[in-house]
């Protein structure tokens, strides 16, 4: 793997990581802090949109239906990048 900035083309810019700690919103609270519905949010980590350890990660180790604990400010960028998509398309 060549150093970034060898001069061989591209600078890549850093993959964006998030402390665990960021996800401190449950789904109620994300879909009010993002502006739509808990059925949206559903509805987007199902489609792959969100994904798990990037948006969101589930609480409760073992549960059969774990609480779901959201990074609003990773939803609310991987929200504005698909929206860019789709305009471009």
């Amino acid at each position: 793997m060549l150093p970034i900035g060898s001069g061989y083309g591209l600078i890549l810019p850093a993959p964006r990581t998030y402390h665990p700690m960021r996800f401190n919103a449950t789904t109620q609270e994300a879909a009010e802090i993002l502006r739509t519905s808990e059925s949206t949010l559903r509805r987007l980590r199902r489609a792959g949109v969100l994904r798990p350890g990037i948006h969101f990660c589930a609480s409760g180790a073992g549960a059969i239906s774990p609480t779901l604990l959201w990074a609003p400010e990773a939803c609310q960028e991987a929200l504005a990048k698909r929206s860019r998509q789709i305009l471009t398309a």
